[in-house]
């Protein structure tokens, strides 16, 4: 089950998200401050982060700066801005796409569908290690590391380690 990061400060449009979020399946957590996201990003590990522009303590751009100097995590922005340079903006400090407030939840739920797919084989690097398994993913090489030891996999035998919930969160070399 993937889990989203919701940092919206408007409690509104953050609970609609969560129940669209949890309709198809997934787990959404809300904070409202940029601050307070960073500070869960560091402690919890999230497969998304949906980031509204307009944070009341720090500006929704400076937020996904500081995101990415530790991660790759896809992002998407949320603004009630719908200018180009708002839009060019947000691209190019690494969002992985952009949606215009009034928006439809179900299409930014879908909208996050298509980008997990799309950016499933990155590297997380901020994510932290919770695994106590003895398990190494390495999802570039497409190789997995047991007690130190590179298994000797075939592509179908990978794809299915890959997705068993005690390799597909373990530490990444």
């Amino acid at each position: 089950m993937s889990h989203v990061l919701i940092i919206e400060d408007e409690p509104a449009i953050a609970e609609t998200l969560i129940y669209a979020f949890q309709e198809m399946g997934m787990q959404a957590t809300h904070k409202s401050l940029g601050g307070d996201a960073l500070n869960e990003l560091n402690q919890h590990a999230y497969d998304f982060v949906l980031l509204d522009v307009g944070l009341p303590d720090m500006p929704g751009f400076d937020v996904c700066k500081k995101i990415r100097e530790t991660s790759k995590i896809p992002l998407l922005f949320l603004t009630a801005r719908n200018h180009e340079i708002d839009r060019i903006v947000g691209l190019e400090i690494i969002a992985d796409d952009h949606v215009a407030k009034p928006f439809s939840p179900r299409e930014v739920v879908t909208r996050v569908k298509a980008i997990l797919r799309r950016t499933e084989h990155r590297i997380d690097v901020a994510k932290p290690a919770k695994s106590t398994s003895n398990f190494v993913l390495d999802a570039l090489a497409n190789r997995i590391q047991y007690h130190d030891r590179f298994l000797d996999l075939t592509r179908y035998e990978f794809l299915l380690l890959k997705t068993l919930p005690s390799i597909a969160h373990c530490e990444c070399p």
